[in-house]
């Protein structure tokens, strides 16, 4: 596959995944991202997803990396207290959560 092929084909995928991180953020559900490091940009494409974000008025999620030459139970501690520790804003909570 050529290079150029390669990029639309990625610029379509981080569309359409900020078409649904839009579309899940709007119905009050709460997303993060969670990426690898030594994977390039974390596995995140940050800086061309975030723009397509911003575009949609959708927020930013938080960002979670994993470190892949960590101790594994370590590592899922940290994820662990990551997902614990991320909730909807409170002005989020009361529009959606009766």
């Amino acid at each position: 596959m050529s290079d150029d092929a390669r990029g639309w084909r990625i610029a379509l995928l981080l569309a359409v995944i900020a078409d649904q991180v839009a579309e899940y953020a709007h119905h009050g559900y709460a997303v993060v991202a969670i990426g690898v490091r030594g994977e390039p940009g974390d596995g995140l494409h940050w800086r061309r997803l975030a723009p397509l974000l911003r575009h949609r008025g959708a927020p930013l999620p938080p960002r979670h990396v994993i470190r892949p030459e960590g101790e594994a139970s370590t590592e899922a501690q940290r994820l662990a207290t990551f997902l614990a520790g991320y909730d909807l804003p409170p002005e989020e909570q009361r529009r959606w959560r009766v």
